[in-house]
């Protein structure tokens, strides 16, 4: 028996009916959203991984100068970890203690509110401050944040002409960087830095029984800057400080030590680069390296095409001194590289798309109209994602790529459904609708079905990291 038309009468109608019976409305609705979409296409961050990930650790860092790696366990990680046992969803805690510090790796469980835990950690550490060594001053709380990556490595060779490379790396170089917008720090390693040291000759300093408990105090107290108060004045306010610097090397050879002795008598006093247990090497010249993190809301392509212009620039500044920079990584090359090959695919398997549907369907009107969908589709796509906060990654990317598929499955039934009635002999509108009501729900849940099969993987694996990005 031949169904009847009233089955796919009512609610499945009214959407096609209303697009239909209002073509202005729509057209206007649809190049609005193409036109936000196009402006988001140019705004929206892209970077290489998404944001909004949170690892279920946490990691506490306590300095112990001078402090063995036994006593470190006796008066840092045990008083501490003491603490950290009353902290709520902890599921595995490893400490270790070494020369000069305490460290700690916690694992929550993955239900744990990792900002409700950092929090707690913070706290439980703060009650252990008071039965720790009154060296320790200051404790580190760190969790991870993919946002803080480096998005450039870049290393930086000095030549023997450069006398002073702490000095080109953190009065030039690194200022030169952080001012580009989008970079939120640089971080450097294994830049020699200079300080002034005093050797003093032990035979001299005997000889003449110089107290060195003594010279070392008054030479603190001799070089000093500090606030002395505040001054109300006339409606102002003025900011008084005292001054004592010992401002160049000179100064301090020609500090009194005792009648007609000055330091420089009883030692060496000179301004030379810190004794370093690294040795750091790039093509055979002493070298350093630099990572630039970025903001969490900047781009990472332009942000590191900014700065490897900045670096270029700078090995022609003669403030450098000669000094080359070599970029190791780049997530803006990556980014662009990893781009590159999915737009090809897309525009390939868009290519031969075009050519199957032309080829089965022998209707050039209605490949033009399925092959419209696709673009139209991503720059909505694309819009929608930009307004709720999200970025344009690898992984966005690849979800794009398979829903085409899907809207060019659908757009196929749906064209094909309205072209049938339409050479049936029905009228453009009811074609146009009850071809739309006859096939929409089927759309609807085949279109489900693709999105369910993620969600035991997302919902049911042990594995947060592998949830987070599934």
């Amino acid at each position: 028996m031949k169904r009847s038309e009233p089955e796919v009468n009512g609610f499945r109608q009214w959407l096609p009916a209303q697009a239909y019976d209002r073509p202005v409305t729509v057209l206007m609705a649809f190049i609005a959203l193409l036109v936000i979409g196009a402006i988001a296409w140019y705004r929206v961050p892209v970077q290489l991984m998404p944001s909004g990930f949170e690892l279920n650790h946490l990691w506490v860092w306590v300095p112990y100068p001078d402090g063995s790696p036994a006593e470190t366990d006796g008066d840092v990680v045990r008083p501490i970890e003491a603490q950290l046992g009353t902290v709520p969803g902890i599921k595995h805690v490893r400490s270790n203690a070494t020369t000069g510090y305490a460290s700690f790796a916690i694992e929550f469980h993955q239900a744990a509110d990792m900002d409700v835990a950092y929090n707690d950690v913070v706290d439980r550490v703060e009650r252990a401050m008071p039965d720790l060594p009154e060296e320790i001053e200051r404790y580190g709380v760190f969790k991870y944040n993919p946002d803080d990556e480096p998005i450039v490595w870049a290393g930086v060779t000095f030549p023997d002409t450069v006398a002073d490379p702490y000095h080109v790396m953190t009065r030039v170089v690194q200022p030169r960087l952080e001012r580009i917008p989008g970079v939120a720090a640089l971080d450097l390693w294994g830049v020699p830095e200079r300080s002034v040291y005093i050797d003093y000759d032990r035979e001299k300093v005997v000889a003449h029984g110089v107290d060195l408990g003594g010279l070392q105090r008054r030479l603190f107290g001799d070089n000093f800057q500090m606030s002395g108060g505040r001054i109300q004045t006339r409606g102002q306010d003025l900011y008084v400080r005292s001054l004592a610097r010992l401002e160049t090397v000179e100064d301090l050879r020609r500090y009194p030590v005792q009648e007609g002795l000055t330091l420089g008598d009883i030692a060496d006093v000179r301004f030379r680069s810190a004794v370093s247990y690294d040795i750091n090497r790039i093509d055979g010249q002493v070298g350093a390296a630099m990572a630039v993190r970025k903001e969490s809301t900047a781009n990472a392509v332009e942000v590191s095409a900014a700065v490897a212009e900045a670096l270029e620039a700078l090995e022609g500044d003669e403030r450098v001194e000669g000094a080359g920079f070599h970029i190791f990584f780049s997530q803006g090359e990556i980014i662009e590289d990893s781009m590159g090959t999915l737009t090809q695919t897309a525009l390939v398997g868009g290519f031969f798309a075009v050519i199957i549907l032309l080829a089965f369907l022998r209707e050039w009107r209605m490949t033009l109209l399925i092959s419209a969908s696709i673009p139209f589709s991503l720059l909505i796509t694309v819009g929608v994602l930009y307004f709720r906060g999200g970025t344009l990654n690898i992984l966005s990317l690849m979800g794009l790529m398979l829903a085409v598929g899907m809207v060019v499955d659908n757009a196929i039934v749906v064209v094909e459904t309205v072209y049938r009635r339409r050479a049936d002999g029905a009228g453009a509108r009811a074609a146009a609708v009850k071809g739309t009501a006859e096939v929409n729900l089927a759309i609807v849940l085949s279109t489900l079905t693709t999105m369910v099969v993620f969600l035991p993987i997302i919902l049911m694996s042990d594995d947060a990291v592998f949830s987070f990005f599934m």
